[in-house]
């Protein structure tokens, strides 16, 4: 039988990573509540937003330029930047648009492989940290665990 250990242990939730997020989590929306005791949970979404667009340290990247290949638009970017206007297709700016867009594409994709390959090199060390701390235990069909 292939029988592996899991890193978390069932009997101290605390050391799963969704609890650490939720402590975090906790502790950021009591910051807020703080200073604003009646309003926050109707500012709830502008929380989650600023949790959510920071650089990860893992990967560098934010969250939505991983999942949608770019950054969300802020209402300061809709201050400054004017909008695009749509361009015939025969027009250089068309042309533009569409090699802009093939090299987003190609940017993703190079995007997705790196961070995939980051993420494992990080998880490789993240183990060999953990592993320097614990013990491994062999077990074998019909022992008691």
């Amino acid at each position: 039988m292939d029988i592996n250990r899991k890193f978390t242990a069932n009997y101290q939730p605390q050391t799963n990573m969704s609890e650490h997020v939720n402590r975090t989590l906790k502790a950021q929306i009591d910051i807020y509540a703080q200073r604003r005791p009646g309003l926050w949970d109707k500012e709830l979404q502008k929380l989650a937003f600023t949790i959510r667009t920071p650089a990860k340290d893992t990967t560098s990247d934010t969250s939505p330029y991983l999942n949608l290949g770019c950054d969300p638009v802020i209402p300061l970017d809709l201050i400054i930047n004017l909008p695009v206007p749509d361009f015939p297709s025969n027009t250089p700016e068309y042309k533009f648009i569409q090699q802009y867009r093939t090299q987003l594409a190609h940017d993703r994709q190079v995007t997705y492989y790196f961070v995939r390959e980051h993420s494992e090199i990080h998880k490789l060390s993240q183990k060999a940290a953990y592993d320097t701390h614990t013990i491994n235990r062999h077990f074998h069909m019909g022992d008691l665990v």
